[in-house]
C-alpha cells in the first residue's frame, strides 16, 4: 500500500494505513491476548487546540476512503460543537438587528454550555486550576476552529464534508 501518505504528516496516517489495507481486501486480525501498553500523559489543555487544527486532514481521508470513513463515524464536529455554533450564531444576529433579548439569551445559553461541558470534563477528576482555566477558555474556541480547519480541509480537496 506504499507505506504511510505523508499528506497526513502526523495525524490520522495509521488511520489511512489501515484503510489502505482494508480497500485492497487485506484483513486486519483481531488479537485478543495482544497488550498494547501507552503511557499516561499529562494533562495539556493546548491538546484541544490542536485536535482542531487537525480536522484539516478529515477531507483528505474521506477522499481516499469514504466508505470507511462514513463508517467509522469520525467526526471533526460534535453535537455539543454545533451547540457552541449555534450559540454564536444567537449572538451575532442579535448584534445585527439590536434585539438585546436575544443577545442575552445566547449569553446565557452559551455560559450553561460552558459550564456542563466543563462539569462532565472534570466531575470526578484531579486536576490543577490552571488546567481548568485553560479548558475553559479553548472549549468555546474549539469549535469555531474545527469548523474553519474542516471548511479549509474541504477547499483544498475539493470534496464536502460537514463531519
Amino acid at each position: 500500500v506504499d507505506g504511510f501518505d505523508t499528506q497526513f504528516p502526523f495525524y490520522f496516517e495509521d488511520s489511512d494505513l489501515a484503510w489502505s489495507l482494508i480497500d485492497r481486501g487485506w484483513k486486519i486480525p483481531y488479537v485478543e491476548l495482544a497488550l498494547v501498553v501507552h503511557p499516561v500523559v499529562a494533562p495539556m489543555p493546548m491538546r484541544l487546540l490542536d485536535g482542531a487544527k487537525r480536522c484539516i486532514l478529515l477531507p483528505r481521508l474521506f477522499v481516499k476512503h469514504p466508505e470507511l470513513y462514513r463508517a467509522s463515524g469520525v467526526r471533526a464536529l460534535r453535537g455539543i460543537h454545533w451547540v457552541y455554533l449555534g450559540t454564536y450564531a444567537v449572538f451575532c444576529g442579535s448584534v445585527l438587528i439590536r434585539e438585546r433579548l436575544g443577545l442575552l439569551l445566547a449569553i446565557v445559553l452559551w455560559a450553561t454550555v460552558l459550564l456542563v461541558h466543563l462539569y462532565h470534563l472534570f466531575r470526578g477528576c484531579r486536576f490543577t486550576m490552571a488546567e481548568f482555566w485553560t479548558t475553559a477558555a479553548l472549549l468555546p474556541v474549539v469549535p469555531a476552529v474545527s469548523l474553519i480547519q474542516l471548511l479549509r480541509g474541504n477547499i483544498r480537496n475539493r470534496v464536502l464534508v460537514w463531519s
